[in-house]
């Protein structure tokens, strides 16, 4: 498993913490939009949140966001980065909501099924790895009894 996987899955991984975090700010606001408009310490923890997630999508490789490039949109995910950055005052707050109601949910779930994914062949990797060890360590052993 290369070093671009295991940085792609970390890259995940925070990802979902900040999605997480998400999650937390609506329960804390009772998920509501006309406090989304009105609160901005609500306001603030979700741009914060949309702001480490383009951040973070944008360090993915690019062969990675360029094979998963169908399930996800790795553009438009970047893109929520520099709206927060650059258009901060000016934030269109319906986008904002419809953003953390239905695209962090989608974006989350399919950065579990990755790392998911990542985990399973990471193990069976290991078990080859292991397999091919004692295999070796089997014949050692064998070679020097005779």
């Amino acid at each position: 498993m290369g070093k671009s996987s295991k940085s792609n899955n970390q890259l995940l991984k925070h990802i979902i913490s900040y999605a997480n975090q998400i999650d937390e700010a609506n329960q804390m606001f009772n998920a509501d939009k006309n406090e989304l408009e009105n609160n901005s310490v609500y306001r603030n923890s979700i741009a914060l949140c949309l702001l480490q997630i383009g951040e973070l999508a944008n360090k993915l490789t690019d062969d990675y966001k360029e094979s998963t490039e169908d399930q996800i949109p790795w553009k438009a995910v970047r893109g929520l980065r520099n709206i927060v950055a650059h258009e901060y005052g000016h934030i269109d707050c319906q986008s904002l909501w419809e953003t953390i109601q239905t695209d962090v949910p989608v974006l989350k779930e399919f950065c579990e099924r990755e790392i998911a994914l990542f985990e399973k062949i990471k193990s069976s990797e290991y078990e080859k790895q292991y397999e091919d060890l004692t295999e070796t360590e089997e014949m050692d052993f064998e070679m020097k009894m005779e």
